[in-house]
C-alpha cells in the first residue's frame, strides 16, 4: 500500500489531536501568584491566610513573594513568573509533538506502506 503525503499529514494529525486529548486528561495544578509590595504586618497575615487557605486544595499551590518596596523588583517578579510559566508551556508543546510524531511513525511502520511524494 502506499499512501499519499496528503493521507501521511491526516494521520499525523490525527495522532497529534489525540495526543493532546490525553494530555487534557491529566490531573491539573493550578499555580497562584501572589505579588506583594512590602512585607509589613497585615501582609504577613494575609499570606499566612492564603496558606492555611491553600492546604485544603490539594490541585493548587500558591507562591508569594515580596518586592520590599520596590516597584522595579514587583515588576521582575511578575514577569519572571510569567516566563517561568510560558517555558513550562512551551517544553509540553515540545513533549507532545514528540510523542506523536513518535505515534505516528510507529503506525505508518505498523501498517508496511510506502510513502509516496505527490
Amino acid at each position: 500500500m502506499t499512501l499519499t503525503m496528503k493521507q501521511i499529514l491526516n494521520i499525523v494529525i490525527c495522532v497529534f489531536v489525540m495526543s493532546l486529548a490525553a494530555g487534557c486528561t491529566k490531573d491539573k495544578v493550578y499555580k497562584i501568584g501572589v505579588s506583594q509590595c512590602s512585607q509589613d504586618d497585615w501582609r504577613k497575615k494575609m499570606n499566612d491566610e492564603i496558606d492555611r487557605e491553600i492546604i485544603s486544595h490539594e490541585d493548587a499551590v500558591v507562591e508569594v513573594r515580596s518586592a520590599d518596596d520596590s516597584s522595579e523588583k514587583q515588576i521582575e517578579d511578575i514577569i519572571a513568573r510569567y516566563e517561568s510559566e510560558m517555558e513550562t508551556l512551551r517544553s509540553k508543546r515540545r513533549e507532545i509533538i514528540s510523542e506523536a510524531r513518535d505515534q505516528a511513525r510507529e503506525i505508518l511502520e505498523g501498517s508496511n506502506a510506502t510513502i509516496e511524494r505527490t
